[in-house]
Protein backbone atom coordinates (compact mmCIF):
# COMPACT_ATOMS: atom_id res chain seq x y z
CA UNK A 1 0.00 0.00 0.00
CA UNK A 2 0.88 3.92 -0.58
CA UNK A 3 -0.43 6.81 1.42
CA UNK A 4 0.47 9.58 -0.14
CA UNK A 5 0.47 11.87 2.74
CA UNK A 6 1.68 11.95 6.45
CA UNK A 7 -0.29 9.06 7.77
CA UNK A 8 1.75 6.86 8.82
CA UNK A 9 -1.16 5.29 11.11
CA UNK A 10 -2.56 3.64 8.26
CA UNK A 11 -0.23 1.25 7.42
CA UNK A 12 -0.60 0.29 11.34
CA UNK A 13 -4.05 0.07 11.53
CA UNK A 14 -4.35 -1.63 7.71
CA UNK A 15 -1.30 -4.21 8.75
CA UNK A 16 0.01 -3.13 5.51
CA UNK A 17 3.87 -2.20 4.40
CA UNK A 18 4.58 0.97 2.82
CA UNK A 19 5.18 0.88 -1.00
CA UNK A 20 7.78 3.64 -0.25
CA UNK A 21 10.29 4.83 2.42
CA UNK A 22 8.40 8.29 2.56
CA UNK A 23 5.83 7.84 5.34
CA UNK A 24 5.68 11.16 6.03
CA UNK A 25 5.18 13.68 3.19
CA UNK A 26 6.46 16.98 5.09
CA UNK A 27 9.71 16.84 3.50
CA UNK A 28 8.57 16.77 -0.04
CA UNK A 29 6.40 19.49 0.67
CA UNK A 30 8.97 21.90 1.40
CA UNK A 31 11.10 25.14 -0.56
CA UNK A 32 14.27 23.14 -0.79
CA UNK A 33 16.66 21.84 -3.62
CA UNK A 34 15.46 18.72 -2.69
CA UNK A 35 11.61 18.77 -2.88
CA UNK A 36 10.93 17.88 -6.53
CA UNK A 37 13.54 15.47 -6.62
CA UNK A 38 12.08 13.44 -3.34
CA UNK A 39 8.89 13.33 -5.15
CA UNK A 40 10.31 11.68 -8.08
CA UNK A 41 11.96 9.32 -5.72
CA UNK A 42 8.49 8.09 -3.93
CA UNK A 43 6.72 8.29 -6.97
CA UNK A 44 9.17 5.94 -8.72
CA UNK A 45 8.85 3.71 -5.62
CA UNK A 46 5.33 3.40 -5.68
CA UNK A 47 5.24 2.85 -9.79
CA UNK A 48 8.18 0.21 -9.30
CA UNK A 49 5.87 -1.56 -6.21
CA UNK A 50 2.57 -1.21 -7.76
CA UNK A 51 0.48 -1.89 -4.24
CA UNK A 52 -2.78 -3.25 -4.47
CA UNK A 53 -4.16 0.09 -2.19
CA UNK A 54 -2.89 3.81 -2.70
CA UNK A 55 -4.79 6.56 -0.38
CA UNK A 56 -4.80 10.16 -1.36
CA UNK A 57 -5.07 12.35 1.70
CA UNK A 58 -6.20 15.73 0.95
CA UNK A 59 -5.65 17.32 4.10
CA UNK A 60 -3.44 20.40 4.71
CA UNK A 61 -1.87 19.25 8.20
CA UNK A 62 -1.25 16.10 5.88
CA UNK A 63 1.44 17.75 3.54
CA UNK A 64 2.19 21.19 5.29
CA UNK A 65 2.68 22.43 2.21
CA UNK A 66 5.25 25.76 1.23
CA UNK A 67 4.00 28.01 -0.76
CA UNK A 68 6.96 28.01 -3.69
CA UNK A 69 6.83 24.10 -3.30
CA UNK A 70 7.00 22.08 -6.61
CA UNK A 71 3.15 20.27 -6.70
CA UNK A 72 4.50 17.44 -9.42
CA UNK A 73 3.32 14.67 -7.58
CA UNK A 74 -0.05 15.67 -6.88
CA UNK A 75 -0.57 16.08 -11.18
CA UNK A 76 1.11 12.63 -11.45
CA UNK A 77 -1.23 11.11 -8.78
CA UNK A 78 -4.46 12.22 -10.71
CA UNK A 79 -2.72 10.57 -14.09
CA UNK A 80 -1.66 7.59 -12.29
CA UNK A 81 -4.99 6.60 -9.99
CA UNK A 82 -6.85 7.21 -13.27
CA UNK A 83 -5.12 4.54 -15.41
CA UNK A 84 -3.87 2.29 -12.59
CA UNK A 85 -6.67 2.57 -9.53
CA UNK A 86 -10.38 2.14 -8.96
CA UNK A 87 -11.74 4.06 -6.31
CA UNK A 88 -13.11 1.79 -3.43
CA UNK A 89 -13.05 4.33 -0.50
CA UNK A 90 -14.09 8.44 0.25
CA UNK A 91 -13.65 9.61 3.90
CA UNK A 92 -15.51 12.61 3.46
CA UNK A 93 -14.01 15.27 6.19
CA UNK A 94 -16.81 17.59 7.09
CA UNK A 95 -16.46 20.65 9.34
CA UNK A 96 -18.60 20.67 12.37
CA UNK A 97 -19.98 17.10 11.74
CA UNK A 98 -19.00 13.18 11.92
CA UNK A 99 -16.83 12.13 8.53
CA UNK A 100 -18.79 9.98 6.44
CA UNK A 101 -17.71 7.09 5.05
CA UNK A 102 -18.43 5.23 1.56
CA UNK A 103 -16.85 2.04 0.50
CA UNK A 104 -16.95 0.28 -2.47
CA UNK A 105 -20.10 0.61 -4.60
CA UNK A 106 -21.40 3.58 -2.65
CA UNK A 107 -18.24 5.44 -3.35
CA UNK A 108 -18.43 5.45 -7.29
CA UNK A 109 -19.34 8.53 -9.19
CA UNK A 110 -19.52 10.62 -5.17
CA UNK A 111 -17.92 13.62 -5.08
CA UNK A 112 -16.41 14.39 -1.72
CA UNK A 113 -18.85 17.47 0.23
CA UNK A 114 -15.52 18.78 1.53
CA UNK A 115 -11.95 19.91 0.34
CA UNK A 116 -10.77 17.59 3.03
CA UNK A 117 -10.85 14.46 2.34
CA UNK A 118 -9.18 10.70 2.08
CA UNK A 119 -9.31 8.45 -1.31
CA UNK A 120 -8.83 4.90 -1.04
CA UNK A 121 -8.00 3.11 -4.31
CA UNK A 122 -7.37 -0.22 -5.42
CA UNK A 123 -5.75 -1.71 -8.10
CA UNK A 124 -7.31 -2.56 -11.44
CA UNK A 125 -7.25 -6.08 -11.99
CA UNK A 126 -4.41 -7.13 -14.79
CA UNK A 127 -6.04 -8.15 -18.65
Amino acid sequence: MAVVGSEPEIYFYSRRHSATGFVYTYGLAGEHLFARQMQRQMIHEIELVKPEFLVIVNVPTSWAYAPNAPRDIFAWTDDYTYVNYNLVGIVDLLPLAKSVYRWDKAAVGVMPRSQFNVLVFRRKPVG
